[in-house]
């Protein structure tokens, strides 16, 4: 008996530490303009978040009045970052990202030229 209750308490350890280990992240991070006339916060950008390997669009996200956009459960795993600058007129820019076993992953601030 003992060692079936022991065994039973082991097995639900390694459940919770695995069900913690890949739980679901908040991605976040500001885009600014810089034009001549000084810097801005870049609102009403389209930014998507791709997983880098299966090449699928994850999420899709609008940066706010103050230029943050956020993704909310988002597992580990490396993505792409993309943004449509200038609308859907140019190719968009795209950065590889790594997203942490965290509560959140920051992302540098990313500066855009007009």
């Amino acid at each position: 008996m003992k060692i079936k209750s022991i065994s039973m308490v082991l097995m639900v350890i390694t459940l919770t530490a695995l069900s913690v280990s890949s739980h679901a992240e908040t991605v976040r991070g500001r885009l600014d303009y810089q034009s001549q006339y000084g810097t801005y916060p870049a609102a009403d950008v389209p930014v998507t978040l791709y997983d880098r390997y299966a090449k699928l669009r994850s999420y899709a996200s609008y940066t706010d009045y103050r230029g943050m956009y956020y993704f909310y459960g988002i597992r580990p795993g490396n993505y792409t970052l993309e943004i449509w600058d200038m609308g859907f007129r140019y190719e968009p820019i795209r950065y590889g990202i790594t997203v942490y076993n965290r509560p959140y992953t920051d992302i540098r601030p990313i500066l855009l030229r007009r």
